[in-house]
């Protein structure tokens, strides 16, 4: 599991406004997909070639080809390799939006709508308006062939292009905004608590076998114990509890899939206390047991 602070190439979000690449999967070597991760900033992907699998908030969803994902920020998301495939990605944070829009009320984001197939999904039309806006982006930015290397992950700005690719961007969150796939959410939550957020969730992502309290994770963010309880629940839309539960539930379907530690070692490793507790909390949020599941895998 991931927590990513900067952008796709590394980019600081707080500097660029928009990150848009191109993957190329499963031609150097078998897809690999990339691991379960989460950021502060919005990301739009688009499989215009190929199919994929795909992990969104602990459900797993099987896409065909030409369709688009909306994932909001703090959206674990992630995927499965799936065959040879190309994916655009498109990433951008809260400062491009307000930018670009002064009548934007502070603290409002972008959700995506009911619309969306498992709220997140959409079914690119061929010839429709937005396919013609996502293959105009297509065309202009860099094409990976993945895996990589992080030092071959660069991209080359200049005005010109970020100016084009931040237009096409826009065009493209317009024509979602007016078809109703996405909305406008006010008073959704307080970007500086977002930040001061991060060096927590980065912590519970990245070591979730470290027991953390949220009296420390508290301390951690700068803020009281209420305050800090209240506004992780506005701003991740899960309690803490329950957030560190997902997070080490992600965690074990991993350590699972591995085929090399058993349902009890998982359990102890992950701070469950009981492998009866930790049977519960993974039926919950994966929908069958540790044990059915590492069968239904092998």
């Amino acid at each position: 599991m991931i927590y990513q602070e900067t952008l796709q190439s590394g980019e600081n979000p707080a500097e660029i406004n928009v990150s848009g690449c191109v993957y190329a999967n499963g031609i150097r070597e078998e897809a690999s997909g990339f691991p379960n991760h989460c950021h502060s900033f919005f990301e739009i992907e688009y499989l215009f070639e190929g199919s994929g699998i795909y992990q969104i908030n602990s459900e797993k969803i099987e896409t065909p080809n030409n369709c688009l994902l909306v994932k909001p920020p703090l959206c674990v998301h992630g995927s499965y390799g799936n065959g040879q495939s190309k994916n655009l990605v498109v990433q951008f944070g809260y400062n491009f939006l307000n930018k670009n829009a002064f009548t934007l009320k502070k603290n409002s984001l972008l959700f995506p709508t009911n619309k969306l197939e498992h709220n997140c999904i959409l079914i690119v039309e061929k010839n429709s308006e937005l396919e013609r806006l996502l293959l105009e982006i297509v065309k202009i930015v860099p094409v990976f062939v993945t895996p990589l290397e992080d030092e071959n992950r660069k991209i080359e700005y200049s005005p010109e292009y970020e100016w084009k690719l931040n237009s096409l961007t826009l065009s493209l969150l317009v024509y979602l905004l007016e078809n109703k796939y996405l909305a406008i959410v006010e008073d959704a939550c307080d970007f500086t608590d977002v930040l001061q957020l991060q060096n927590v969730l980065n912590r519970i992502v990245k070591n979730p076998e470290e027991k953390l309290s949220m009296k420390d994770a508290a301390k951690m963010a700068g803020m009281s114990y209420a305050y800090f309880s209240r506004t992780f629940k506005k701003t991740i839309g899960q309690s803490f509890v329950d957030f560190c539960n997902a997070i080490k539930i992600h965690r074990a379907e991993e350590l699972l899939k591995s085929q090399k530690f058993s349902v009890t070692d998982i359990a102890n490793s992950l701070g469950f206390g009981s492998v009866s507790y930790f049977n519960r909390i993974f039926k919950q949020y994966n929908g069958s047991t540790p044990t059915q599941y590492k069968n239904k895998i092998n």
